[in-house]
């Protein structure tokens, strides 16, 4: 009977102790989570480049990724002021909207008379008769 009990069990692949999987980081995948993140590239498309999943990525290589991220943004940033400083105003109206919360603010003005109104009461058969079958013209002078 014992015989059949351990041939029922199955065999224990890979990690037989059932303690965690232990990942160890690496210089030269975290050197490319900096430059992908520099790139402007999701945390997901970093982890499966480097072969690894979101949450070892997250767990070893997170820093890695925030910090090309935020290196990224800044060169951005100053590429973006040396832009407007050279004279490009369409940069730097972007600069000032976005960054010190500048806006445009549009008035719409009306002008002139009112000749007639719309409205959607519908005619009864006298005033449609009045309106639009009577011949009478009136000229102005």
């Amino acid at each position: 009977m014992s015989d059949e009990k351990e041939a029922l069990v199955p065999e224990v692949v890979g990690n037989p102790d059932r303690s965690p999987r232990h990942h160890v980081r690496h210089p030269e995948k975290a050197l490319v989570v900096y430059r992908m993140a520099g790139l402007g590239l999701n945390k997901g498309a970093c982890a499966k480049c480097i072969g690894v999943s979101l949450s070892v990525f997250n767990r070893e290589y997170l820093e890695d990724y925030d910090t090309g991220t935020i290196d990224m943004q800044q060169e951005v940033a100053k590429l973006a002021f040396d832009i407007a400083r050279e004279g490009n105003v369409p940069m730097l109206l972007h600069l000032v909207k976005t960054k010190l919360g500048w806006n445009e603010k549009q008035t719409v003005e009306h002008v002139g008379e009112v000749r007639s109104i719309v409205s959607n009461r519908p005619l009864t058969r006298e005033e449609f008769e009045q309106k639009y079958l009577t011949q009478e013209e009136t000229s102005e002078d």
